[in-house]
C-alpha cells in the first residue's frame, strides 16, 4: 500500500458523518477506493446561509458551480432553500431560468407584473419553473414557508427538477445530478455499489456524471426532488 492508499485508508477509518461511515467519501488519487460515480453527501441544515440579493429574505445555499473567469457571486448553476417570511417581490435574475418548489409550510402565490404568471404553490414538492427575470410579486398562503430553489443561467445550463415517490429509475447521465431527501428516507440503489440512504435534510451530488439508479422510499406521498442539470453544448 503506497503514502497515498495509507492516507485515505486512514481517512475512511476515521471518518463519520450523521453516525453512517459509508456516508464519507475520501477520494485520493491513485487509491483503490477511489470511485467518480461515488456522491458528495451533504447536511442541508449545515449548509451556509446568505441574504437574498435583493435583501428582502434569507437563503441556504446547498451547492453551486462558478461560472468560469466570471465576477464574484456569478454562478452557472446554484441550487437551494429560500426562508420565505414575509410578502415580497422575487429577486430578478437575468438569463437565468428558475425552478422553485414548496418543502416546508402553506407555500405562497406568485403574481408577474404583466399576469403571465399567476400560480397559487402550495402543494408541497410540486416543482414549477420560470423565468429568473420576470418581476413577481409573491404573497404568504400563512406564515412562513421554505422553498428549494434551482437557478441555471440560460447560455450555460438547462435544468430539471422532478418529485419522487415510491420508486423511481433514473438512467444515467453525464452531468450533475442531485438527489433532496425532505420528509422521508429515501434509498439510493446502484449496480455493484452499496445502497445509500439518504435521511431528511440530506443530499446526494454527483457533480460530474451519475450512473443509472433506482430510487426507492416507503412514502406515498413525494418526499424528496432529484434535479439534473446539463451543460448547453
Amino acid at each position: 500500500m503506497n503514502i497515498a492508499q495509507r492516507i485515505c485508508a486512514a481517512a475512511i477509518a476515521s471518518a463519520s458523518v450523521w453516525g453512517n461511515p459509508l456516508s464519507a467519501q475520501v477520494l485520493v488519487k491513485g487509491s483503490e477506493s477511489m470511485n467518480s460515480n461515488q456522491p458528495e453527501v451533504i447536511d442541508v441544515n449545515s449548509a451556509p446561509i446568505f441574504q437574498w440579493a435583493n435583501g428582502k429574505g434569507a437563503r441556504r445555499e446547498i451547492a453551486m458551480e462558478s461560472l468560469p473567469g466570471g465576477e464574484a457571486g456569478s454562478f452557472g448553476w446554484r441550487v437551494g432553500i429560500a426562508f420565505y417570511k414575509t410578502d415580497a417581490p422575487f429577486s430578478s435574475f437575468i438569463g437565468v431560468d428558475r425552478w422553485i418548489a414548496v418543502i416546508k409550510g402553506q407555500g405562497i402565490t406568485m403574481r408577474s407584473d404583466e399576469g403571465k404568471i399567476d400560480l397559487k404553490l402550495g402543494q408541497p414538492l410540486q416543482p414549477y419553473s420560470f423565468p429568473g427575470e420576470a418581476n413577481i410579486d409573491s404573497h404568504s398562503l400563512g406564515g412562513q414557508s421554505e422553498l428549494f430553489n434551482v437557478l441555471t443561467t440560460r447560455t450555460r445550463f438547462k435544468s430539471t427538477v422532478s418529485s419522487l415517490s415510491t420508486s423511481t429509475v433514473v438512467p444515467a447521465t453525464p452531468a450533475v445530478r442531485m438527489v433532496f431527501c425532505v420528509t422521508a428516507p429515501q434509498t439510493i440503489k446502484i449496480a455493484d455499489q452499496a445502497d445509500l440512504t439518504l435521511q431528511p435534510g440530506q443530499a446526494a451530488l454527483w457533480r460530474s456524471g451519475a450512473p443509472e439508479m433506482r430510487i426507492e422510499s416507503t412514502a406515498k406521498e413525494p418526499a424528496g426532488l432529484l434535479v439534473n442539470i446539463d451543460p448547453i453544448r
